[in-house]
């Protein structure tokens, strides 16, 4: 665990807690928040909320803020950010269609005995669409089930209570 020994306001030093305090042993479940207080020291935090749309985390020098010491702050994205986030997130998107079409591809063979082969056709006729015109946003249709004709099932003979297939 990363820590940093604070003055006030000001980040003297981070580094993990058993480096900045060599002589000391700790319990293994780390350092206590009574320890860190008493060393003027306080935990580190590598990472903020933020809108992954807008924004984007930025390394930084540590700072200060509440009982924690950041090492990253929140930065606006640039429209050009944004154009090379949307576009990766499309080609992404792109490749999982295409790899959802060649996924099902045998649903469509002639002689596989699919009694929903229709759900099917308009399932990659949807997917398709997405592989040739692919956006950041895409929405994927939820696949269909196979359902088959000709599907052998037990059944029970009345006349003689032995199980035949029907």
């Amino acid at each position: 665990m990363l820590i940093a020994i604070v003055n006030g306001q000001t980040v003297e030093k981070v580094g993990e807690y058993q480096s900045l305090f060599p002589n000391t042993s700790f319990p293994s479940t780390g350092v206590s928040d009574s320890f860190l207080a008493e060393n003027n020291a306080k935990k580190v935090n590598a990472f903020k909320s933020y809108d992954y749309d807008t924004q984007k985390l930025v390394s930084v020098a540590p700072y200060v803020e509440g009982e924690w010491v950041y090492t990253v702050d929140v930065a606006n994205l640039t429209p050009e950010d944004i154009a090379a986030r949307q576009a990766s997130e499309a080609a992404q998107n792109k490749s999982k269609a295409e790899a959802i079409l060649a996924r099902t591809d045998w649903t469509q063979v002639p002689d596989v005995d699919l009694v929903n082969k229709s759900e099917f056709t308009a399932y990659r006729a949807t997917v398709r669409a997405i592989a040739l015109n692919p956006t950041w946003d895409a929405v994927f249709p939820v696949a269909p089930q196979e359902q088959w004709a000709n599907v052998i099932t037990p059944s029970t003979n009345t006349a003689g209570g032995s199980t035949v297939i029907a």
